[in-house]
């Protein structure tokens, strides 16, 4: 499947439509440090970036770039079964650059 084909949704402003992964292991057994305080449900989301907006300007992503993004910000909506995402630029934690590994 082609990862920046999306359901024909443009983002606005400052956000992108990202794709969800579905079901990625990886983000089950993945260690991420959370501040004192924060909840689980505050552990980062993964995804692709399907489209941006024309005033998003975050870690230079383009479609089809990985990103980990904060669960509480974005839309979520289904779209032929498909999990997807309009997120604001400042809820977009990083840029995933090769496979994440597990240390």
């Amino acid at each position: 499947m082609d990862d920046t084909k999306g359901p024909g949704i443009i983002p606005m402003g400052d956000r992108a439509l990202v794709r969800n992964f579905a079901d990625d292991p990886l983000m089950e057994s993945l260690i991420i440090h959370l501040p004192m305080g924060a909840s689980e449900k505050e552990k980062p989301q993964r995804g692709i970036v399907v489209s941006v907006g024309d005033q998003f300007d975050v870690l230079n992503l383009v479609p089809g770039d990985e990103c980990l993004f904060v669960r509480h910000g974005p839309t979520e909506f289904l779209h032929e079964g498909e999990t997807f995402y309009l997120i604001k630029g400042s809820d977009i934690l990083s840029r995933v650059e090769g496979p994440l590994r597990v240390t």
